[in-house]
């Protein structure tokens, strides 16, 4: 007796997957994808925050009662000559910070970045950002299970998300 040849590595699944739903086997071949794995992410808040097209979206996604705080402190240009490299960067004096996330205003999706801090971390970020156009740039933090955030305005000469 022969034996039997090993499983096709993953890449050749497609194919399965094609054969079944050619076959009528619909349901089959959609678990085989894993499509409704797929669909149930996308009601993830962290999926629905960087998938919102709007500002108050991202925001309402991200937490629904976010708290003023100056204890977050936002350093950027006052004016920025090219929206494509803005540079940023986000401190937080709030106790127990976990999250900090950078959201633009005007961009086609407001939630550009988030950090997870590890415990123990201090919390401070640093990047640098595109910028569609002038507005308003927020920082919202998770701190000991609360959310907060605050802004700065910054102008942009040119913008950097086409």
């Amino acid at each position: 007796m022969t034996p039997k040849p090993p499983k096709p590595p993953a890449p050749h699944r497609r194919r399965e997957c094609l054969a079944q739903l050619a076959q009528g086997g619909l349901w089959a071949a959609l678990l085989t994808c894993g499509l409704p794995r797929a669909a149930s992410a996308a009601a993830d808040p962290l999926e629905l925050a960087f998938d919102a097209t709007s500002l108050d979206r991202a925001l309402q996604a991200m937490g629904e009662h976010q708290i003023l705080s100056r204890d977050i402190v936002i350093t950027l240009p006052d004016v920025a000559e090219d929206g494509a490299f803005v540079a940023i960067s986000v401190g937080s004096a709030l106790p127990g910070t976990s999250e900090i996330s950078i959201v633009v205003e005007h961009n086609p999706n407001p939630l550009v970045v988030q950090f997870t801090l590890p415990e123990g971390t201090e919390p401070f970020v640093a990047t640098r950002v595109k910028v569609a156009a002038s507005g308003r740039v927020y920082a919202v933090v998770q701190a000991d299970g609360k959310v907060y955030a605050n802004y700065r305005e910054l102008q942009v000469q040119r913008g950097g998300c086409a």
